[in-house]
């Protein structure tokens, strides 16, 4: 992901919707909301990227790309110019980004502001002060 200006151009989508924070807890709910995206839509995309990358067309001297990393690269770089990104990598962003909007939306930031589930979520099991703590994170992430 390009949040800055230059060469490659930005993921302006993604900028955009990181932008809408209003207050530091409501950006790092959405940074954690959009990492969690992130990866299930990589996961999908990868189960299926033969069918993502079919039409792109090779440049000159170039044969397909056999490692699902190549595949990926040459999805994220598909009709990149020096001002904006591929279609295919804004459609993967798009994507991306419902999906962290559907996980921003089940967050009540009331609810983590006012019980400390917040503070159990980021802080190591050793330093947790509340009963609730292991209720909150799962077992196979203590």
């Amino acid at each position: 992901m390009i949040l800055r200006l230059g060469f490659p151009a930005a993921d302006e989508n993604v900028r955009d919707w990181l932008h809408q924070s209003k207050t530091k807890l409501e950006g790092f709910t959405r940074a954690g909301a959009f990492l969690c995206a992130l990866f299930v839509a990589l996961f999908d995309y990868l189960r299926h990227i033969d069918d993502k990358i079919a039409g792109i067309e090779l440049p000159v001297n170039e044969e397909q790309p056999e490692s699902n990393e190549a595949k990926f690269r040459l999805l994220m770089t598909a009709g990149q110019t020096f001002s904006h990104q591929g279609q295919r990598r804004r459609e993967f962003y798009d994507v991306v980004l419902r999906i962290a909007d559907e996980v921003c939306s089940l967050i009540l930031f009331e609810t983590i502001l006012s019980d400390h589930t917040l503070s159990a979520l980021v802080t190591p099991r050793t330093f947790h002060s509340s009963p609730k703590a292991d209720a909150v994170i799962p077992r196979t992430l203590v």
